[in-house]
């Protein structure tokens, strides 16, 4: 979907970002970053009870200045396995994948503290913040991660000039490495840097 205004609302500034290009939108408190649980995925009483899990962990931490650790990535939650960043299959089977191919020093645990900025960041609220760099915001139409209607949302509260591109996807990860993807949205954002970016 393209904004009309785009080309007449051309804005420069030496003292900001020329163009600010997004490729994903998270906005937390109702939904999170990656595959992190959220509302509309697990309930509001799982949600609830991971959010504890995770406050208890981190709490833990300062009382005993000993790191809370869990684990990156989950197939899904269990007694086994209570809390993770990223606990759905779709996660799993992507960084799984490339760890063992391509980023071999990857970490498969994080700091349970480290999910705290996720939790408090809203891309809606602060969508109004980039004017007046040209915003251009790609998304799957597809996607249990990062939900498309927090990328709609973030672009009806963005200021002009700006831009919302629409991928046709079949999940969150088809926009990290699968061709016909990530070449039809590196194709789409060259083109709008072209517009606002020159050399």
């Amino acid at each position: 979907m393209n904004d009309p205004n785009i080309e007449s609302d051309k804005r420069t500034s030496p003292s900001r970002f020329f163009a600010v290009q997004t490729s994903a939108i998270a906005s937390n408190g109702q939904t999170s970053t990656t595959a992190i649980p959220k509302i509309e995925v697990f309930g509001v009483e799982n949600f609830a009870a991971y959010i504890r899990k995770i406050n208890d962990l981190i709490t833990r931490q300062y009382q005993t200045g000993e790191p809370q650790y869990i684990p990156t990535i989950a197939q899904s939650l269990s007694e086994e396995v209570p809390v993770a960043a990223m606990p759905v299959p779709e996660a799993y089977s992507y960084y799984d994948r490339t760890s063992k191919a391509d980023a071999p020093n990857w970490s498969d645990k994080i700091t349970a503290a480290s999910l705290q900025p996720y939790f408090i960041y809203n891309s809606i609220v602060h969508a109004r913040l980039v004017a007046p760099t040209p915003l251009l915001i790609v998304h799957g139409t597809r996607d249990t991660a990062l939900l498309p209607e927090y990328a709609q949302q973030a672009y009806d509260a963005a200021i002009s000039p700006k831009e919302l591109i629409w991928i046709e996807t079949h999940n969150h990860i088809e926009l990290y490495d699968h061709d016909p993807y990530v070449s039809e949205a590196c194709r789409q954002i060259v083109s709008w840097l072209a517009r606002y970016v020159t050399p």
